[in-house]
């Protein structure tokens, strides 16, 4: 791809070289450079990837991406920008033809609940023949191939690049967990969420090297629902209103509190026998009633989300014996959750 085209939208300097090149792919780790690649200089907590251009240069780098300065006299384009962790995300959408915009996007976030919300939406699309892939703490699943993860939420270039993929396999929805490292340190800029999804928050991920203080956290968790067009929140949550607070989409909630009408009115309403008592009993419990509630509200709140009725799916589910430990186990091969 012509480097001014992997530049589009987005601010940038050329220190030196032309823009009229092609490059072959994009790497922030020297060791991954081929031949005609372009290199990104990340700068993270403990690293610095401005001292290792000279390595991707050795092994084949014609594009190096700053946010320093560096002198460098090799025929090399350099390109400057402001911010290279959170660019690498917008240049590699461009770079993987925008995945994200050809796909049905569902961020879930929260301290707990994440990979069970996340499994459960799959499986509940799936039983309406969707087609569905997975980003998460589990890996990444599309189709019958999967993927193991260092994080929660991969690196941007690796999310694209896995969005790429399920765009190629004809999959139409992705689900996927956010993490709040990942909101802070910019991995999903650029992707609009149809859906963002928030489960909870406790005390978790406060200290060196992930959040200052509760407040950063809950900040960058709220970061999420300035990038999704409809925002489903547990109310019960005591940092709810926090969450909320600046979000841009629509909110939706769900809870016992009495002001999440969605969710009662949805299983009062209800003529096949789902009430919200079976509902408790199925699932065993709050935490897991409000991570299926959020499901449920997922798929029903917007007629443009395909009609998806999820409750049929859940009792047949709940009939075949697919409660949580062995739910697992049948759709990723984990025993004993």
């Amino acid at each position: 791809m012509l480097l001014k085209d992997v530049l589009k939208n987005i601010n940038y300097e050329v220190v030196k070289g032309n823009i009229d090149v092609e490059i072959n792919d994009i790497c922030y780790n020297s060791k991954n450079v081929k031949e005609n690649d372009a290199f990104i200089a990340l700068v993270g907590h403990n690293m610095d990837g401005h001292k290792y251009i000279n390595d991707a240069i050795n092994n084949g780098a014609k594009v190096i991406f700053v946010e320093k300065d560096v002198q460098l006299d090799n025929d090399i384009t350099v390109i400057k920008l402001n911010d290279t962790r959170r660019s690498l995300a917008l240049l590699s959408s461009n770079l993987f033809d925008n995945p994200s915009k050809k796909l049905k996007m569902i961020g879930i976030t929260g301290t707990k609940g994440k990979t069970t919300t996340t499994w459960m939406i799959k499986r509940i699309l799936e039983e309406d023949n969707k087609l569905v892939g997975v980003i998460g703490t589990m890996g990444v699943f599309i189709n019958d191939k999967h993927y193991d993860l260092v994080n929660t939420t991969p690196e941007s270039y690796d999310i694209h690049k896995y969005l790429k993929e399920m765009v190629d396999n004809n999959i139409e929805y992705a689900v996927m967990e956010v993490s709040s490292q990942a909101l802070k340190l910019g991995r999903v800029d650029g992707i609009t969420f149809d859906y963002g999804v928030f489960t909870n928050l406790t005390h978790d991920h406060i200290g060196d090297g992930e959040h200052a203080s509760m407040e950063e956290y809950i900040e960058c968790k709220s970061l999420l629902f300035k990038q999704s067009i409809h925002g489903i929140f547990n109310i019960d949550d005591s940092n709810y209103n926090k969450m909320i607070n600046g979000c841009t989409c629509d909110i939706n909630t769900f809870g016992y509190d009495k002001k999440a009408k969605e969710f009662r009115e949805f299983y009062e309403n209800r003529d096949d026998g789902m009430t919200e008592n079976k509902y408790t009993n199925v699932f065993k419990g709050k935490n897991l009633l409000m991570i299926h509630a959020e499901s449920i509200q997922t798929f029903t709140l917007d007629a443009n989300f395909n009609g998806v009725d999820v409750a049929p799916n859940l009792k047949r589910m709940a009939s075949e014996g697919l409660y949580f430990s062995n739910f697992y186990s049948q759709e990723i091969g984990i025993v004993n959750m």
